[in-house]
């Protein structure tokens, strides 16, 4: 059996035991050299691909089949070569959903020469794009594209959520390129970006929304780019700290319109966003709730979370529609990585955060498999909620574990029915008192199946 070891980028080093019956079992140990994982060489894909069979090795630019889906399950760690990319086209669709603990991973086999991103091109408005992280994207300064280093839209409409786009680089649009499409982004964080030329985000004939989420740390000429009949709102979101080689934080060619509230957005020379090209028929729509502040992020524990001191706790949109997820332990008061009350915060982990409820389907029906599915809420800091699916009567053990290996609550289930269950822990121990903040494990064991989460609990 070869199980991996380490892991050098694709290369994984192991011990080989083989042991042979003849006058005595004679162990053999052997260093064995390989990939760990399931390696694609097709031009194209279909199915499910699972944390399971991972990780994913890219070795050529592919695309979903024709009339077919491409299913990528919480936890899945993908790497590309480099100028490799995949393809979601018209009758093609990508369902990408993962878990706020288990995001799924596109990234570069070789961080240093990066990958090609994903292409949105025509695919309608079926796909999913959620708890995902998109990282060391790279575009060729002398391809022809140029355009988009984590993810290029065109003639298309995504909703991307709960989603990290971090260290990608490209000519003009570092982390996101749309043309021609409709694009919402809510909860997403970009950071850490660079363009050579324009914009984190580039934009040509695009209606973009932009909803709590948080950009910062990125690096360009300038900070977004619109163009060409462009319309844009930010809203309970965090713009700060992007560098600009220009003193230009916006530049708007032909017929754009820009609007932002709630929000909080640095400036320079005192002006809320500094224009390359304010032509006549461009628009600026100064809505309230607008700040101008340090937002004070305190990553100690989760990136660009905001510290309870931020200005921008509590100072998102009134509206009940964009509520913090409520701490049902402390009515009123928001559940973290959100801070406050429940009112909207700000940036990336304002309004809803959590697994969405897409994820987890709810079934009357008898479970075909034995699964252990993660909680919710997660990170919670009251209680959360546990469930697992049982195929036939089985006894059950499920134990709360801390890092140190130590079992900090145990709960035994015999002789528990086939079907769905849910179990909600209040963060205790088995004496009843509160467990201290940090990452748990839940291991869930019944005859030879068992199964581990990781659970975050913050006081």
């Amino acid at each position: 059996r070869f199980i991996p070891l380490k892991n050098r980028t694709i290369d994984y080093v192991s011990t080989l035991q083989i042991q042979i019956s003849e006058m005595g079992d004679l162990p053999i140990k052997l260093t064995a050299r390989g990939i760990a994982g399931t390696e694609i060489d097709a031009s194209s894909v279909s199915g499910v691909w699972k944390k399971d069979f991972g990780p994913y090795y890219i070795k050529r630019s592919l695309f979903i089949q024709d009339s077919a889906s491409l299913r990528i399950e919480p936890g899945t760690e993908i790497y590309f070569d480099p100028n490799t990319w995949m393809t979601i086209a018209q009758n093609q669709q990508l369902i990408c959903e993962g878990s706020f603990d288990a995001p799924v991973l596109f990234s570069a086999i070789d961080t240093a020469l990066g990958w090609n991103g994903l292409d949105f091109i025509n695919s309608g408005d079926d796909d999913t794009l959620a708890f995902c992280i998109l990282e060391y994207g790279a575009i060729n300064y002398e391809s022809s594209q140029q355009l988009g280093g984590a993810l290029r839209i065109v003639e298309t409409s995504l909703l991307l959520h709960h989603a990290t786009i971090r260290y990608n680089e490209a000519l003009w649009g570092s982390g996101i390129y749309a043309s021609l499409s409709n694009m919402t982004m809510k909860n997403v964080l970009l950071h850490g970006n660079r363009a050579e030329e324009s914009g984190t985000i580039y934009a040509v004939q695009s209606s973009l929304l932009v909803e709590n989420c948080t950009i910062t740390q990125n690096q360009a000429s300038s900070g977004i780019y619109l163009s060409s009949n462009t319309d844009m709102e930010v809203l309970n979101s965090i713009l700060w700290g992007n560098q600009t080689s220009s003193s230009y934080k916006l530049v708007m060619i032909y017929n754009n319109h820009f609007s932002m509230s709630y929000s909080d957005i640095d400036t320079l020379s005192g002006r809320w966003i500094n224009l390359g090209y304010e032509l006549e028929d461009n628009i600026i729509e100064r809505g309230p709730g607008l700040l101008c502040q340090d937002p004070v992020f305190d990553s100690s524990i989760i990136p660009f979370m905001l510290d309870p001191s931020s200005p921008c706790v509590d100072a998102g949109h009134p509206g009940a529609a964009y509520e913090d997820t409520e701490d049902a332990a402390q009515p009123g008061f928001a559940l973290q990585p959100a801070r406050g009350t429940v009112r909207n915060d700000m940036g990336g982990y304002g309004g809803w955060v959590g697994v969405p409820e897409t994820s987890v389907p709810v079934s009357t029906d008898i479970p075909k498999t034995f699964a252990l599915y993660q909680n919710y809420p997660n990170p919670f800091n009251a209680q959360t909620s546990i469930r697992y699916d049982l195929p036939v009567q089985a006894d059950v053990t499920l134990s709360l574990v801390n890092i140190l290996g130590e079992t900090v609550r145990l709960f035994e289930m015999p002789a528990e029915k086939a079907g769905s269950h849910l179990l909600v822990w209040d963060g205790k121990n088995g004496s009843g008192f509160p467990v201290g903040s940090g990452v748990y494990f839940c291991r869930i064991r019944t005859g030879p199946w068992h199964a581990v989460i990781k659970l975050v609990y913050l006081q």
